[in-house]
């Protein structure tokens, strides 16, 4: 192999990993190649240190329940909700899921309804009644402040993390 043909891949490879680029050099003995077509790939260099920072805050997308034929069903200003409903709540951004993540369930007066969570990925919080919700009521579920994604960013509360609903009338 002569002097400039190593120059010009050496070069090349340089210029791959330096501008993020890729290039394919025909194989001539430098290098690894790939056996199938004889060619040397070279691609961008590896990336090392810390990810980037994220600062965008999460924030609530929508609050559904999911019916027998695995529809999802918007709560907001619902007036049919199942008695025995098992809400999600998605959220715009992967969330960490050991965080704390409040959510208030409450009745038209007042009353807060008992609650399970549990994350069902790290984008879906499943909020399940501890017991069957009362026939014809109008009942609120909020997402709080402290829930955060994985970057640290506390929620952002927009008009998606609150909504009302009535459930069925007999």
């Amino acid at each position: 192999m002569g002097g400039n043909e190593y120059s010009r891949r050496e070069f090349l490879r340089t210029f791959a990993m330096l501008s993020s680029a890729s290039f394919v050099v025909l194989n001539s003995g430098c290098g690894s190649s790939d056996p199938q077509d004889n060619r040397v790939l070279y691609g961008p260099a590896p990336v090392y240190g810390p990810p980037p920072i994220n600062l965008t805050r999460p924030v609530v997308t929508e609050v559904y329940i999911v019916d027998s034929q695995s529809n999802k069903i918007l709560i907001q200003n619902n007036q049919n909700v199942p008695v025995q409903a098992v809400f999600r709540i998605d959220f715009s951004k992967s969330m960490n899921t050991t965080a704390p993540a409040t959510i208030s369930f409450t009745d038209s007066a007042g009353n807060a309804v008992p609650i399970t969570k549990s994350w069902a990925n790290d984008l879906t919080l499943v909020v399940t009644p501890i017991s069957q919700l009362n026939i014809n009521t109008t009942y609120t579920l909020s997402a709080g402040n402290d829930a955060e994604d994985t970057f640290g960013n506390k929620i952002a509360l927009t008009a998606d993390a609150t909504v009302s609903f009535k459930t069925v009338s007999a």
